[in-house]
């Protein structure tokens, strides 16, 4: 249950009580507290200045895609991960680390489903799922190990050091939905003194040490993707431009065959690129093909992700996203679980030219939910109607037929004739005659005899 829900049933309760029942919304009110979405930041080691790492903390969805968020970076623009800070604090080798975390908004329900995951990036392939220093999430370490409830958990590092690390921790929680993380960089050195970063090449501003934030920049960790904007004159995408929403196109190539990869290997892999987008699974679509000659390496597997950017983002922001996370083979590999053999190519095209979409006029999300909306009202309009007119408005007493007084004996027996009622029509018990009449519920109008070919 979602807390603006829980407040507009609260708020409303005198006057929605209908197919409700009052005591059934006071208990919603009193228990919301622990229905409510879970939130948490982590507070110690002192985590970067994202904007999902401070306040009650930002929730990362879907919750499948926790072992991708947990392998693949501190949670990119979605958690407001402005990428790697300078170090303030340092450690020696091996030495103990009392890691804690603020529940901003509790939920008991997720404490150890699937629980917190604390772990140690040092550098490309030496990455969170190599170092997990305590707990897990479903697909790396041992989930359901760490409760969230702890907000204190004191880790032992590992035997090795780094100018610049990053320190990860995060709360995987499955009612709620998704996840939380917090990232302090930190260093690790012989004799526990912060390094003269002064002399050192930055590292600042990328996803993790080491991991590049902007693809193309070179360097033996990011070769590079290709980034080509829709409406740039100069670079047209394959196949031109067109008529048609923008959406993102991402391909790549995936290690094995079609044959060999897995339907779970698929599902992460689609999981990681919604996770990587900032979107959901519903807006993307995946295609696979045989790798190739000319469009990939021979015996893999040639992928093809078309993002449709949801309400209220843009294809620049999720163009955005994914280059951050996906723009090397090494850090998409550890994202989705599947080897990926070449860099991404990434870039904005139209809906109609990546084959999505329905050019046919056909009726889109919103209009489909705007139907749904409008036949809801019509039956609600319909419901009220019954409790006025054929079922009364105190109890189902059902008024008195129309020239008939209270005190008017009752109606000939043997009504209500036969045969099919005309739309609108029911036909009505009245328990005070002990006989049946017919009420139309959208007019109110009633009658002892059979409406046959009435309006």
């Amino acid at each position: 249950m979602r807390a603006p829900f829980v407040a507009f049933v609260c708020l409303v309760s005198p006057t929605f009580v209908w197919g409700m029942r009052a005591p059934f919304v006071a208990f919603v009110c009193l228990v919301s507290p622990t229905f409510v979405w879970g939130h948490a930041v982590m507070t110690s080691p002192s985590p970067r200045p994202a904007s999902g790492m401070i306040g009650t903390g930002t929730k990362l969805q879907p919750f499948a895609g926790a072992s991708a968020y947990a392998n693949g970076g501190c949670g990119s623009a979605t958690n407001g991960d402005p990428g790697v800070q300078i170090p303030t604090v340092a450690y020696t080798p091996g030495a103990q680390v009392t890691v804690t975390w603020a529940l901003t908004i509790p939920h008991p329900a997720d404490n150890l489903d699937s629980g917190v995951r604390i772990a140690m990036h040092y550098g490309p392939g030496d990455s969170f799922d190599q170092n997990i220093l305590t707990g897990g999430v479903i697909g790396s370490g041992a989930p359901g190990t760490v409760s969230a409830e702890l907000t204190t958990v004191t880790v032992t590092l590992p035997a090795k050091t780094c100018d610049y690390c990053t320190l990860q921790w995060l709360w995987a929680a499955n009612a709620d939905g998704g996840s939380y993380i917090g990232c302090s960089d930190v260093a690790i050195t012989a004799d526990g003194a912060l390094p003269n970063y002064v002399d050192l090449p930055s590292q600042v501003g990328n996803v993790l040490p080491g991991v590049l934030a902007t693809p193309g920049a070179g360097g033996s960790t990011n070769p590079g993707s290709i980034i080509v904007p829709a409406q740039d004159p100069g670079q047209v995408p394959p196949g031109g431009t067109g008529p048609g929403d923008v959406v993102v196109l991402a391909q790549f190539t995936l290690s094995g065959t079609l044959d060999s990869l897995t339907s779970q290997q698929r599902t992460n892999v689609e999981q990681g690129v919604a996770v990587a987008a900032g979107v959901s699974l519903e807006n993307i679509e995946t295609r696979y093909e045989a790798g190739e000659d000319g469009s990939a390496i021979s015996g893999s597997v040639r992928f093809t992700a078309v993002v449709t950017p949801p309400v209220g983002s843009t294809s620049s922001s999720i163009l955005l996203n994914l280059q951050t996370i996906v723009g090397t083979a090494i850090q998409a590999t550890a994202q989705f679980g599947v080897g990926v053999t070449a860099d991404p190519t990434i870039y904005e095209t139209t809906a109609e030219l990546a084959g999505i979409g329905d050019s046919s006029g056909g009726m889109s999300r919103w209009g489909v939910a705007a139907v749904v909306l409008v036949i809801f009202l019509f039956l609600v309009a319909a419901y009220f109607a019954y409790k006025k007119f054929c079922a009364g408005d105190s109890g189902g007493k059902a008024p008195p037929p129309p020239g008939v007084t209270l005190n008017a004996p009752p109606p000939p027996s043997g009504q209500p004739p036969g045969g099919t009622l005309p739309p609108g029509w029911q036909a009505v018990f009245d328990p005070a005659s002990g006989q049946t009449f017919f009420c139309n519920s959208m007019t109110g109008a009633t009658t002892w005899n059979h409406p046959s070919g009435a309006v």
